[in-house]
């Protein structure tokens, strides 16, 4: 493991009217710049304002980021999240966040970094409705937690399931044969007998382990879990970095 000390999380007041007891705001040194931008308007669309978020990623292996916005969800106003590269050509859309309940609320994304150095905050109108945003770096070694010898035990019970996952397996899975097996050319999967084995109930997607007789199934070791993990990961960040906009 890196001996370099976690990056530490960001959160920014994005007020327009703070209170007047606020403190003079601090951020980590990957926040380079926070922006907000004249209100925007083509004439067509109803005019945005938006609020930028510059970045520089604090590590190679930091190339996922959490991003959790506060906002007033008012009907027309919903904000979308726009990642940009140095080009300027947009690497990740969010779409529109809330539900426009009228009421305070947040909302999280998981936007894929690798490549770019900016995020956009776009809102309906004057922007005052946006509050804050929540922005923390994550490492995919550090999603998952060490497993115990005890979760290695078998049920031999009809129906039950495999022993508990830590990293869930079967997610991984999902996004490797839904996603980046049927939409990205030329993928190889990490192991050609994880989709028989993970695959409990999907009949339209092959051959699968019998459901009365998972729980005489233990699942792979850590390290290979680790490096599955790591492995679909890595292809899930480059097919959305390659992705051509719809």
């Amino acid at each position: 493991m890196s001996g370099k000390p976690t990056p530490e999380s960001a959160l920014i007041d994005l007020r327009q009217n703070t209170p007047g007891n606020s403190k003079t705001q601090s951020a980590p040194p990957w926040v380079e710049a926070v922006t907000l931008l004249p209100v925007q308007s083509s004439g067509i669309t109803t005019p945005k304002s938006i609020f930028r978020i510059r970045v520089a990623q604090p590590g190679a292996e930091y190339q996922v980021l959490f991003f959790r916005l506060l906002f007033d969800d008012k009907p027309g106003q919903e904000p979308e999240l726009v990642a940009w590269d140095e080009s300027g050509t947009h690497v990740f859309r969010s779409g529109a966040l809330g539900s426009g309940i009228n009421l305070p609320s947040s909302e999280s994304v998981i936007i894929p970094m690798t490549g770019a150095s900016t995020v956009d905050i776009e809102v309906p109108g004057d922007g005052k409705t946006i509050r804050g945003a929540y922005l923390d770096w994550m490492a995919s070694r550090k999603v998952i937690h060490p497993l115990s010898a005890d979760h290695h035990d078998i049920i031999p019970e009809p129906f039950s399931a495999m022993a508990p996952l830590r990293s869930p397996d079967q997610d991984v899975e999902r996004f490797e044969q839904f996603l980046l097996d049927e939409h990205c050319e030329g993928y190889k999967p990490f192991h050609p007998d994880y989709a028989y084995l993970f695959n409990s109930y999907y009949v339209s997607a092959g051959p699968r382990h019998a459901r009365h007789q998972r729980g005489h199934l233990t699942r792979p070791g850590a390290d290979e879990i680790t490096a599955y993990r790591r492995h679909v990961d890595a292809a899930i960040v480059k097919f959305f970095h390659e992705a051509k906009a719809d």
